[in-house]
């Protein structure tokens, strides 16, 4: 493959990054060539046991067990750390960043809860309107 690359600045630095890249993707392709030679040796066809003498069982093992171990730094440290503070936030979010109208206008979000509330606040003014003074009287 041949790429063409239009320079815009003839200056040296610039040139000198190109041809750094050039050598760079030169080398990774000479690279990418030995490990597709060693995959189609005999060697690597033979079965499993010739399995130690041929390297890109080794490397896909060693990528296989990286990239077990990120996924379980991932879920192990970031989503566990995330999950013990999450619920920590909100509760100080909550109880000290608000008032009591804002808590119960927040509150008042959940419908289940709106109706408790609805319910608590009907029972409370009826017994403004009506005191209980004793159990036996039904209706004032």
């Amino acid at each position: 493959m041949r790429f063409r690359c239009i320079i815009l600045d003839d200056s040296p630095s610039l040139t000198a990054i190109l041809a750094r890249h050039a050598t760079l993707y030169t080398d990774r392709l000479a690279i990418l060539k030995l490990r597709l030679a060693a995959l189609k040796s005999k060697k690597c066809k033979a079965g499993p046991e010739s399995d130690s003498l041929c390297p890109e069982v080794f490397l896909n093992v060693v990528a296989d067990k990286l990239a077990y171990t990120s996924s379980m730094f991932v879920n192990i440290e970031l989503l566990d750390q995330f999950f013990y503070q999450f619920p920590r936030e909100i509760d100080s979010r909550l109880l000290y960043d608000l008032d009591r109208n804002e808590i119960v206008e927040f509150a008042r979000e959940n419908p289940a809860i709106r109706r408790h509330l609805d319910l608590q606040d009907r029972k409370d003014k009826l017994e403004e309107v009506c005191p209980i003074s004793t159990r036996t009287l039904p209706l004032c």
